[in-house]
């Protein structure tokens, strides 16, 4: 799983090199369907408005691509939250 969550970070860090990443959380999971999954979060000290749409709308084909090239076809499911609210969710 280490070299997953690896591969998973790296991505993200490269894809928003600009925009400061304070952490990437892989965990392995199910989604509604019963489909063994990841389940990605970004946590990104930033402004919302300093992550690229264009790179948030293709964050999953890339991450797919990377599982893809070491045998993995479970769907990474992505998502990016600002260090303040995380902050405040773990509050």
């Amino acid at each position: 799983m280490a070299d997953i969550e690896n591969a998973i970070e790296d991505v993200v860090r490269k894809r928003f090199a600009g925009v400061n990443i304070v952490r990437v959380d892989v965990e392995e999971g199910e989604d509604h369907d019963g489909d063994r999954v990841f389940f990605v979060n970004v946590v990104f000290d930033a402004d919302i408005k300093d992550l690229d749409a264009s790179r948030l709308s293709s964050i999953t084909r890339h991450l797919r691509t990377r599982l893809f090239d070491m045998g993995e076809d479970r769907f990474p499911y992505t998502r990016f939250v600002s260090k303040a609210d995380f902050e405040g969710a773990a509050a």
